[in-house]
């Protein structure tokens, strides 16, 4: 690839993306997405505008809350995010993510509601200041660009395939352990 093809903050977004940021726990392959079902937090579980996610299909206590990974490519034009518009700003979904999404059904859990949908164990607090999110955000913004740019776009797609796959296995390993029921 070009050395000239990601600016710095680009790059330093590239970095957070593999690593603290923990982005490519689901978002990983050529269309950086794993094909999963997760719950992030937006089921709005016991809330006005509840939505269970794959639970209204599969009606399997495991699919509560959870839905699908999304591709990641053009995600910059793609807003508002989310399966229910629910961030108009990219840099704002960021920090939400940044902040483990407010782990918003952490009570109901806790009760011992037997319904409530625990958050995925991808999803942790991350410690993300304004200019790591400033920068996952330059970084997201140039990925929908790539394609465009002669002698770049394959060589990085295939990278992050490359560690998205091992990623996955990785976790594919540790959801058969956490959740031996429900990976079966």
């Amino acid at each position: 690839g070009r050395r000239d093809a990601l600016s710095d903050k680009e790059l330093q977004g590239l970095h957070l993306f593999r690593t603290q940021a923990r982005c490519m726990n689901c978002h990983n392959g050529p269309l950086l997405t794993d094909h999963g079902f997760h719950h992030i937090g937006l089921s709005y579980y016991g809330r006005r505008n509840q939505d269970l996610g794959r639970f209204e299909v599969t009606r399997e206590k495991a699919d509560l809350g959870a839905f699908r990974t999304p591709s990641l490519r053009g995600v910059a034009q793609a807003g508002p995010w989310m399966h229910n518009g629910v961030f108009p700003d990219l840099k704002g979904l960021l920090r939400m993510y940044g902040n483990a999404m407010g782990n918003p059904t952490a009570k109901a859990v806790a009760a011992g509601d037997p319904y409530a949908p625990p958050l995925s164990p991808l999803i942790r607090k991350l410690e993300l200041n304004e200019a790591d999110v400033e920068a996952l955000a330059a970084f997201l913004r140039k990925y929908q660009n790539l394609a465009a740019e002669p002698g770049l776009a394959p060589a990085f797609v295939d990278e992050l395939a490359g560690v998205g796959k091992v990623l996955v296995e990785r976790i594919q390993r540790e959801e058969a352990t956490l959740y031996p029921l429900y990976t079966a």
